[in-house]
């Protein structure tokens, strides 16, 4: 490992998703024609989402994550697997908030989507900011999305939105549009989804929770949650 690759992962939280891949693609139902905004965190979501759609936006107000992302895309252009995969960290996880069954089952996942995800990369942007802010701000850009990809970000403690914040974030979401969250089951805080606004998708959100629970052998407790965007 070279030093710049070091100074970056000594600075992250999240060398690769602890969430399961298959589940979010099951609850977004990704499309050939979405606009897709992500948390980047890892990099994982993003680059899985983008095959399947026309442009992804990877957000995280962490600029560590995100260039942890670009080192990763680097390896990928670079045909690195190994690199990517990072297998040296399955014994030395150390203060990353992941489980030792997380790093196995991405490298799974990706092995086989190599040369899709490959092949998509120039769909991705990265953006160091606070997502909800990010895309409270698209509006004035004449941006619309179709698919949010939220992870837990409304549910963690640090993180605080005013309603009316986050309402706003959600005007360039077209109609129909889908948000992915979710949640630790013990736990369930933060912003809640406005009625007037969103309908709990529970064909989808089934869909997720069954990926979730067939794929994630550690039982991590996460809840997935699939919002409609109705008004």
């Amino acid at each position: 490992m070279d030093a710049k690759t070091k100074k970056v992962i000594l600075n992250i939280s999240y060398p690769c998703t602890n969430e399961v891949v298959p589940a979010v693609i099951a609850g977004l139902s990704p499309k050939r024609d979405d606009v897709v905004i992500s948390v980047a965190g890892s990099g994982d979501i993003p680059f899985a989402i983008a095959p399947y759609v026309k442009k992804v936006y990877a957000v995280d107000k962490n600029s560590s994550q995100i260039e942890f992302m670009k080192l990763q895309k680097g390896f990928l252009e670079a045909r690195d697997f190994d690199s990517f995969c990072h297998t040296y960290l399955e014994d030395n996880l150390g203060p990353y908030d992941v489980s030792h069954g997380d790093l196995p089952r991405r490298k799974a996942y990706f092995s086989n989507k190599f040369e899709e995800v490959l092949g998509s990369l120039s769909k991705i942007e990265m953006i160091n900011a606070d997502i909800i802010p990010f895309m409270r701000g698209l509006k004035g850009e004449k941006v619309f999305f179709v698919k949010v990809y939220l992870s837990n970000i409304l549910h963690v403690p640090s993180n605080f939105y005013y309603s009316s914040d986050f309402i706003r974030a959600f005007f360039g979401l077209k109609e129909g549009g889908l948000v992915y969250d979710v949640h630790k089951r013990e736990r369930l805080v933060g912003v809640s989804f406005p009625k007037e606004i969103f309908e709990l998708e529970l064909k989808r959100t089934r869909k997720a929770e069954r990926a979730e629970n067939r794929f994630n052998s550690e039982n991590y407790n996460w809840v997935p949650q699939v919002y409609r965007k109705v008004g």
